[in-house]
Parts: structure tokens; C-alpha cells; sequence
């Protein structure tokens, strides 16, 4: 009898042991799964302008959460605007400057920053909003640019791309890509970089580290489109990017 409950006793030891691994495993995997990001979703789409002005030809689109900031125009004609987070008239933000294409906007929401001229490497400036006079940027000269949340300048060169004070001061490398570095974006963190290289073969998006170590591409082109123009949404979690397609 003795013996009998023994082995009773060691197989019941057995079957809690082997629930409780099971228990385990199973609230680790919950837990994982709660922590993977949701795919996002388009619920809606609401037109925000309805003025019939040629939109998107020069800088981004950006928002401090209140306004929307884009560009209006062609070469020549360009021109930035802006509109409420809800829509409604437009109104343009005046500036000397011929051709302004801005590239980001601070975090704060008090500057724009962006290059002035119709070359392909163009001298880096800022805007003041909601007005004031624009301010170079030292003799920075960029292809594309943008901000960290401290107001240091991210900008893109050639293969090359760069970090400066946010004077325009102090610049110095980051990464050398195997291409042309278009689109750089800081994350709201501050602690990664995306950018689309432009090769001789596939057009990629990388993503790096801030300090410009880790390079590596997330996205190539393919035979459904041209990849470009990544970018962080507000929360960090997703980097969009357009799919042009051919």
C-alpha cells in the first residue's frame, strides 16, 4: 500500500510539474503576442483642402497636431502652405525665399527647416513660425535633411550622411551608404535613423542607429513598385513609406 502511494505521489508530482511548464508557456506567449504592434488599419479618409492647387510637389507634410504644413506649386512657383488638422482655408506662411522646400518641422513646432533653389544639393535654412525672418544654417548645403527631437540637424550628401549642432555647427559622419541617401528621418525617440538609398540596383529604405551603426535595408524595391520617402508615425512604431508604382 505504502508503495502504491508512492507512485501516486510522483505521478501527480509529475502532472503538476508538466501543467505548470504548460501554464507558463502559455502566459509567456499571451504576453508576447499582446506586446507585437497592431497592423494598422485606414478607417477613413477626410479631404482636407479643396482649393485646386497642385499639392506635394515641394517639401513634406507635416504637423504639429494642430496645423498641417505641405507645399503648393511647381518649380518656380513654389510655395509652403498650410491648413487646420481639420481642414478649412489655406493661408500661406511668407517667406523671402524663392523656391523653400521644407523637410521637417521642429518638434516643438516652432521652426520649419529646408533648402532654398532649384539645384540638387540646396543650402539648408530655417523658417520661424508663425513668422519671421529665415535663418542659414551655417554653409551646410544638403540633398535632404531632418531634425532630432533636440534640434540637431540629420542630413544627407551624396553616399554620405551627417549630423550638425542645430546652428549648422560641429558636423560631422555618420554612415557612408552604397548609394545616393535620400529621405532621412529621425525617429520621435531620437535613438534610430531611416533613409532610402538610391543604387544601381534595387532602391532600398535602411534603418540604422543613431549613432550610424546597424546599417541595414527593412525594404527593397520590386516588380510591384519603386520604394521612397520613409517615415516614423508619431508614436515610433511604424515607419511609412511610399510604393510608387511603374
Amino acid at each position: 500500500t505504502v508503495a502504491m502511494g508512492q507512485r501516486v505521489s510522483g505521478r501527480s508530482r509529475t502532472w503538476i510539474g508538466a501543467a505548470a511548464i504548460a501554464l507558463a508557456i502559455g502566459v509567456g506567449f499571451i504576453l508576447w503576442w499582446r506586446q507585437l504592434p497592431a497592423i494598422p488599419v485606414v478607417e477613413a479618409v477626410t479631404q482636407l483642402t479643396d482649393d485646386g492647387e497642385i499639392k506635394g510637389n515641394s517639401g513634406r507634410l507635416v504637423t504639429d497636431g494642430s496645423r498641417i504644413y505641405f507645399g503648393e506649386g511647381t518649380l518656380g512657383t513654389y510655395k509652403i502652405m498650410q491648413v487646420a488638422a481639420t481642414g478649412g482655408p489655406t493661408s500661406p506662411i511668407l517667406t523671402r525665399l524663392a523656391n523653400f522646400q521644407f523637410t521637417a518641422l521642429s518638434q516643438d513646432g516652432s521652426t520649419l527647416l529646408g533648402a532654398s533653389g532649384d539645384q540638387f544639393v540646396l543650402p539648408l535654412w530655417t523658417i520661424p513660425l508663425p513668422a519671421g525672418a529665415p535663418r542659414r544654417l551655417g554653409s551646410l548645403e544638403a540633398q535632404d535633411a531632418d531634425l532630432f527631437p533636440d534640434g540637431r540637424i540629420l542630413f544627407s550628401l551624396g553616399k554620405d550622411l551627417y549630423i550638425a549642432e542645430k546652428d549648422g555647427s560641429q558636423t560631422h559622419k555618420l554612415l557612408s551608404a552604397s548609394g545616393v541617401i535620400r529621405d532621412p528621418s529621425v525617429s520621435p525617440d531620437g535613438e534610430r535613423l531611416v533613409l532610402t538609398i538610391y543604387s544601381r540596383g534595387p532602391i532600398s529604405i535602411d534603418e540604422a542607429r543613431a549613432d550610424g551603426s546597424g546599417l541595414h535595408p527593412i525594404v527593397n524595391t520590386s516588380d510591384a513598385g519603386q520604394v521612397c520617402c520613409a517615415r516614423w508615425t508619431p508614436d515610433g512604431r511604424y515607419v511609412v513609406y511610399e510604393n510608387r508604382f511603374e
